[in-house]
């Protein structure tokens, strides 16, 4: 993806170095293992931000300190910009178990514990595939969730990012990706789906870089069962 950006200043950094393999016992707990494809990644423009990995301070490259996860692929990076480094924010990259319920909670509160930990420090912003309804999320130890302040105020409600199988039209079911994000980060545009500001659930065709999709079958089985989201910030 970076070689195709066509850009020497784009850069990236993947748990694919330290993501759990075998699933391991610490402490009693258990906790389990993903493959290659369960890795994360985050891109960025290394001509407007530099970038410092916390991977090795937190622990996850050793799986040891206090805050694992389950497959070890949670990316906690600091940012800041260039020649402004008194200007920094955090970015913890997530995707919480989907197919156990009582690994996704630990690793919900082990997220808000990470969370409380640096939030007083510089602005965090948390952003993946939590696996949960945003209400699942509002009442929780986090700031913000969200559009807490857009058109979907009501915090039993989110918007519905992951992508269903309709042949006819593109449909959106679930509203299990979201970015939680700190007092301390300015938020200049909410959240939206990439292709639209509407909040419907249905489009006869949607447009994705250089695609139209009229069925959301053929995005999920060939791209992802998610469509990608925006959010903007400012410094």
């Amino acid at each position: 993806m970076v070689k195709i950006l066509g850009c020497e200043n784009w850069c990236h950094l993947s748990t694919a170095d330290y993501g759990l393999r075998a699933n391991v016992s610490v402490n009693g707990i258990e906790y389990s293992s993903g493959d290659k494809t369960q890795n994360n990644a985050i891109l960025y423009n290394s001509a407007k931000v530099q970038a410092f990995d916390y991977a090795e301070i937190l622990g996850f490259t050793n799986f040891d300190g206090n805050f694992l996860f389950n497959k070890n692929t949670v990316q906690f990076i600091e940012f800041s910009l260039v020649n402004q480094e008194e200007t920094k924010f955090f970015v913890v990259n997530v995707h919480l178990p989907y197919n156990n319920l009582e690994k996704r909670f630990h690793d919900l509160e082990t997220l808000e514990s990470l969370f409380a930990k640096y939030k007083h420090y510089n602005g965090v912003i948390i952003g993946g595939d939590f696996n949960l309804h945003r209400s699942e999320l509002t009442g929780r130890n986090f700031d913000y969730v969200d559009g807490h302040d857009s058109w979907y105020y009501d915090k039993n409600f989110g918007l519905k990012t992951t992508v269903g199988k309709s042949e006819d039209g593109f449909s959106l079911v679930n509203d299990y990706d979201h970015f939680v994000y700190s007092s301390k980060i300015n938020v200049k545009s909410k959240m939206r789906r990439c292709f639209s500001l509407s909040n419907q659930d249905f489009y006869k065709q949607v447009v994705i870089g250089e695609k139209t999709y009229t069925n959301s079958a053929e995005f999920n089985n060939k791209v992802s069962d998610h469509c990608p989201i925006i959010m903007v910030l400012e410094f």
